[in-house]
C-alpha cells in the first residue's frame, strides 16, 4: 500500500489525499484474502492498531481503530471526522487546508484533504507538517477504511464488470488471456504488465480502474 499523492502546478501548493490506496492484488479470492499480505481484515486491523500506537497516533485515532475491531468496519462519518481533525491540525500548524470529498471508480466515497503551505513555509517543512498531522489523526484509520469488506466488495464488483474491456485491452497489447479468467484475474495480469520495465502499458487506467 502506498499514500496517494498529487501535486499542483502552483509551486507553493501541496495537494495530498489522506488515504492509503490498495496497491497490491491478492491471489485467489480477493474477498476472502483482501490484502497483498494475505491477511484477513481483522488481522490487518490488529496490525494497524499496533503501528498507530507506536507511530504517534492520537488517542482518538486509536479509539476509532479499536471501535473498528469491534464493529468490523469504519463508518464514512468516522473517517470524515478523522480527516477533519487532520485538516484542523494542519491549519493550526500554519497551513491552509480543507476537506475534499471524492468517489472512487468503484463507488466508494473517500474523504481527502488539500493543503497549501504558502510562501512563509518551505516545501520540505510543509510536507513534514502534513505527514505529522496525517499520522496523528487519520493515517492508519484510512488504511482500515479502504481495506474493510464493504470497500473490497465494491472494488471487486467494479473490477469484475470490466472483464471484457480488460480482455480487449490486453489482446490489443499482445497479451494472450485464458477464456476462464474473470475480471479480477485479468486486472491482476494487467497490473503485472503495467509494472514491466520495458513496453509497459496501463490497461487498468484505460478501462477506468483506479486502484486494486
Amino acid at each position: 500500500m502506498g499514500t496517494s499523492v498529487g501535486h499542483s502546478a502552483i509551486p507553493a501548493l501541496i495537494v495530498m489525499s489522506a488515504v492509503l490506496a490498495t496497491a497490491g492484488c491478492a491471489e485467489g479470492n480477493p474477498l476472502e484474502d483482501p490484502t497483498a499480505e494475505g491477511q484477513s481484515y481483522s488481522q490487518r486491523l490488529e496490525s494497524y492498531l499496533e503501528e498507530a500506537e507506536s507511530g504517534g497516533a492520537s488517542e482518538t485515532q486509536i479509539s476509532n481503530l479499536r471501535e473498528a475491531q469491534e464493529a468490523g468496519e469504519v463508518p464514512y462519518e468516522t473517517m470524515r471526522a478523522a480527516i477533519q481533525r487532520a485538516v484542523e491540525c494542519m491549519t493550526e500548524a500554519g497551513l491552509a487546508a480543507s476537506i475534499v470529498d471524492e468517489t472512487r471508480a468503484s463507488g466508494l466515497e473517500i474523504p481527502m484533504y488539500r493543503a497549501s503551505h504558502g510562501d512563509e513555509i518551505d516545501t520540505k517543512t510543509g510536507w513534514e507538517l502534513i505527514r505529522t498531522c496525517e499520522e496523528s489523526e487519520s493515517y492508519w484509520l484510512s488504511a482500515a477504511y479502504q481495506q474493510q469488506p464493504r470497500a473490497r466488495e465494491l472494488l471487486v464488483g467494479f473490477v469484475q464488470s470490466k472483464e471484457e474491456e480488460l480482455r480487449e485491452c490486453l489482446s490489443e497489447n499482445g497479451v494472450e488471456t485464458d477464456d476462464n479468467s474473470d475480471g479480477w484475474d485479468l486486472a491482476t495480469l494487467a497490473l503485472e504488465h503495467m509494472g514491466a520495465e520495458q513496453d509497459g502499458f496501463d490497461c487498468l487506467g484505460a478501462v477506468g480502474i483506479d486502484g486494486l
